[in-house]
């Protein structure tokens, strides 16, 4: 499988140019699962949470790599699968006139598709299973980036002033604040290749 670049584009935050260049540069030495490892490990027992919204894969490398992590955090997260069958009132779409329950294939959900083992991995863990919060296609089908989210997500509870563009201003303004509007900006990247 490739990654998503027609989602999310080539960097995986396209769609803005507000991003800060990086710091630093990126660092390989510890890998990846041991740098998250110890500093998961640096937290008091029972208070971590690891949240996974793409493929499972480093999700269950940190398990499977170190067991004794699973007693030390207090949740994990997934965003992945698809349910259907009526599952939530989200409109999951239809490709060809066929009714869709995945987004990559009629039934099949990218981040678990991507690397079904890694699902399957955490799944069978049995403690791990009883900290996991699984938020499924259906349920982000819910929020949706309306016009009055955006206009929340840029201004907050501020009444919003529309110019003869149609495009929301505050005092003059495109959003309160830069990071505001970058992330709007990646909403709606996302909202459009995802369309």
């Amino acid at each position: 499988m490739h990654a998503p670049t027609d989602i999310h584009g080539e960097s995986g935050l396209d769609g803005t140019d507000l991003l800060p260049p990086p710091a630093v540069e990126a660092r390989t030495n510890p890998p990846a699962i041991d740098a998250a490892y110890a500093a998961l490990k640096a937290t008091p027992p029972g208070t971590a949470w690891v949240v996974a919204t793409g493929a499972f894969t480093n999700a269950a490398a940190l398990f499977l790599k170190y067991p004794d992590l699973v007693g030390h955090i207090r949740g994990l997260s997934l965003m992945g699968g698809a349910l259907g069958g009526g599952f939530t009132p989200a409109v999951l779409g239809e490709v060809a006139g066929v009714p869709r329950v995945g987004n990559w294939t009629q039934f099949a959900e990218f981040n678990v598709l991507a690397d079904p083992e890694a699902a399957a991995a955490i799944f069978a863990n049995r403690e791990l299973a009883r900290k996991t919060t699984l938020i499924p296609l259906d349920v982000t089908h819910l929020v949706l980036t309306t016009e009055s989210v955006r206009d929340l997500l840029l201004y907050g509870r501020e009444e919003v002033e529309r110019g003869t563009d149609g495009e929301a201003r505050r005092n003059g303004k495109p959003g309160k604040t830069k990071l505001r509007v970058m992330l709007v900006e990646l909403l709606m990247f996302f909202a459009k290749t995802y369309k």
